[in-house]
This record gives structure tokens, sequence and C-alpha cells, in this order.
């Protein structure tokens, strides 16, 4: 598969890279998204807003650090965005995300630190669609 991070792209061109990406027939783009500390969606929500209004073609999978509540899921979905993978290093109430993402129809995955112990997170293999494991450049910066 192919997935790119549309927040690499230069993002005041984004229709012309979009458009780059398109004809690469990518597969989905990746989004990666957080809230501030009094519970704002960030840039990565407006990015992914963007993209839909220029595009109803391309699939976005997104990745979520900081709190996520069940609007900000509800405005997601309504995008649509295919996945929603979560930081469990960065989102406090995770564990309880994984069944109400589920329910709304989106695939759901965890990201976890590189230096994480796997163990951990084997329970949690038959609930979730995706599994990421990120350097520890990313874990450390909060960029995926």
């Amino acid at each position: 598969m192919l997935i790119p991070a549309i927040m690499s792209a230069d993002i005041f061109n984004l229709a012309e890279e979009l458009d780059k990406l398109l004809l690469l027939n990518i597969d989905a783009l990746h989004v990666g998204v957080s809230t501030t500390l009094d519970q704002q969606p960030s840039l990565g929500f407006r990015v992914c807003r963007s993209i839909r209004n220029y595009s109803s073609k391309v699939a976005m999978d997104v990745c979520v650090r900081g709190q996520l509540t069940d609007d900000m899921i509800k405005s997601l979905i309504d995008l649509p965005v295919r996945s929603i993978s979560i930081h469990v290093d960065r989102v406090p109430n995770w564990e309880a995300l994984i069944g109400r993402i589920q329910q709304s129809g989106c695939a759901v995955g965890l990201a976890i630190p590189a230096e994480s112990r796997i163990e951990a997170y084997t329970s949690y293999l038959e609930k979730i669609d995706r599994l990421l494991i990120l350097p520890d450049s990313v874990s450390a910066n909060g960029t995926t």
C-alpha cells in the first residue's frame, strides 16, 4: 500500500501536492492530527477538511495525538476518514476510544513507541485493525 504523509507536503500548495499524489494512484493519505490543551482541533483537522473539500476520491488515514472527544471522532468520520489510529502515549483515554471508533464503522489502529513492550498490547490485536510501531524520532517529537 502507498500511504504518504500529507503533512510532509508543501502545505501552502496543498492542491498542487494532492494532484501530484493522485497521479501516483496512492491508496490513501496519512494525516497526523492533534488537539490543543483546550481541546481545539489543530491544523491536521483543518487539512483533513481541506483535502475532503478538494477531492472526495482520496481516502484518509489519520493518526491522533491528544485528547480525542466524541465530537472530534464524529467530525473525522463525517469527512469521511478510512481509519483512525491513536497514539497510546499521547491520548489519555485510548482504551475506551477503540470501541467508539469501531462503532462508527471506521477502522481503528494503535500507534505505539518503538521502545514499548509489544506484549503489553497483544491483548488488543483482536480488537484493532492495525498496530503502528513508531520510530523513536516520531514518538519523541509527536509527528506521524
